[in-house]
């Protein structure tokens, strides 16, 4: 199998006319927040090929239809410890995008080359079953990009029938701004991803600042084509995007654009947002806020450098700018799953950030070999697992703790709790660790165990340095 580089790749698509980038569904045990994905590389590159005067069409499997309830499709098991866990393969099948072929077929339009996208590498069987009923209907190369065969090239030559591998970026693509209409003939998206930098690469750390006008005209454009949500797509913004972040949104507010809405899913720092910000995004439209979790970790260290004064003083200028405590508008996401982590520390943790934030989103640490972030662990994952194999490295699985010593139920543990912390009654969330009767009797109770009948005996035993046997009961 071939591995093209960028140059290559652009060379083959400057010869033809016609080319389908498609990105592919995902097989995984779930898909959370569907509605706000959006292969923006891909469009990237289908827009930087477009304006080399390429005929580009698109099909994103994963873009979620106007009912906003994406498909899926059971498509395997998984067994962990004693559990089977359900797999699933979201968005559009593989004999769909064949139908959609056949369509424009008709329609005198058939590609010449197909690039697939496969956006996680776990997700590499969707890619997989894709090609392979590609490759049964046309008779026309086949490239497969993305993080799957750029990190695990080996394993994509095994497991896949494309004709060739692009491994890596694509630079050039990085400075164009994502052209929807590409999606033509196909209905355009209601979300849109953005930028407040430009990036060289996904792969790469290099960025800069883009001029706030670009930006907002970009999302002026995107409205006009029928764009009703944006989010910042943006890896991770922190205190010194604050005055570009704002630029940005006073440039938006100034355009008057109406019928919009933006979110955060996870990527802003505690430490970005002060008063003036927090206005910004109230009358710009963020309806959802989920803050990053700014943490440092290594397999055997973990360091958070954003603390709980700095979600203290978040909330605050938040609260004040007319977010709603305790509800769905704010929430903080937390990394778990690694092997390093504590559980007694990442339960104390939870439990306090939902009494500061209100509402928790668990995001399972992702093992990515090649990464700055992965490259500390390749070396202690070889010591215990001697491969790096995709299919068992999805992080909802918690592999990585699970290695170091971890139970599966373990995790489902804190699931629950957060599950617990974040129930609602009339959209508002209880704090345990709150100051009022309620909270601190629930405390008391927990403390003295005033829901046990046998607590006193039990204190009574525990005193007198003995552990307890089991009680039975009369019958």
């Amino acid at each position: 199998m071939k591995i093209l580089t960028e140059t290559e790749f652009i060379s083959i698509c400057s010869s033809i006319r016609r080319i389908l980038l498609v990105n592919a569904p995902a097989v995984d045990v779930r898909l959370p927040w569907s509605r706000w994905q959006q292969p923006v590389g891909l469009i990237k590159i289908g827009t930087l090929l477009h304006t080399k005067e390429n005929d580009v069409r698109v099909i994103d499997c994963l873009q979620v239809p106007l009912n906003n309830r994406l498909t899926r499709e059971k498509v395997g098991q998984l067994t962990i410890d004693s559990y089977r866990i359900d797999l699933w393969r979201f968005g559009l099948s593989p004999s769909k995008v064949i139908s959609r072929l056949h369509e424009w077929q008709k329609q005198d339009w058939k590609p010449d080359i197909v690039l697939v996208s496969c956006g996680m590498s776990f997700w590499w069987q969707g890619a997989m079953d894709l090609i392979t009923q590609l490759k049964s209907t046309l008779n026309i190369p086949i490239v497969l990009g993305g993080l799957y065969p750029t990190f695990y090239s080996e394993h994509a030559t095994l497991y896949t029938n494309a004709d060739a591998l692009f491994v890596g970026d694509m630079p050039e693509s990085g400075l164009v701004v994502p052209d929807l209409t590409i999606y033509n003939p196909l209905p355009l998206p209601r979300f849109a991803g953005i930028h407040l930098l430009n990036t060289a690469g996904a792969l790469t750390s290099s960025a800069s600042l883009r001029d706030p006008q670009e930006v907002a005209g970009e999302v002026q454009d995107k409205a006009r084509q029928g764009v009703t949500t944006f989010a910042f797509f943006d890896s991770w913004l922190g205190p010194e995007h604050r005055q570009p972040l704002a630029d940005t949104l006073a440039e938006i507010i100034t355009r008057q654009i109406t019928r919009i809405r933006f979110i955060a899913p996870g990527n802003f720092s505690p430490r970005l947002i002060n008063t003036n910000l927090a206005t910004l995004l109230k009358q710009v439209g963020f309806q959802h806020i989920y803050l990053h979790d700014d943490i440092l970790h290594t397999p055997n260290q973990i360091d958070h450098f954003s603390g709980l004064d700095d979600y203290r003083n978040c909330m605050h200028a938040l609260y004040q700018a007319g977010f709603r405590p305790r509800t769905d508008e704010v929430g903080a996401a937390v990394v778990l799953g690694l092997p390093g982590e504590n559980l007694d520390d990442l339960t104390n943790w939870l439990v306090q950030l939902s009494s500061i934030v209100g509402s928790l989103h668990l995001v399972p640490f992702q093992f990515t070999p090649g990464t700055a972030e992965g490259k500390s662990y390749e070396n202690w994952l070889a010591q215990r697992n001697g491969r790096f194999d995709p299919a068992t490295l999805n992080g909802r699985t918690f592999p990585m703790a699970r290695l170091a010593g971890a139970s599966y139920e373990d995790y489902l543990e804190i699931t629950r709790l957060v599950a617990l912390l974040n129930s609602k009654f009339h959209s508002r969330t209880f704090d345990f660790l709150g100051c009022g009767l309620t909270a601190q009797l629930v405390r008391k109770s927990l403390r003295d165990q005033l829901w046990n009948p046998f607590s006193e005996r039990i204190r009574v035993e525990e005193r007198d340095g003995f552990i307890p046997l089991p009680i039975k009961e009369d019958r």
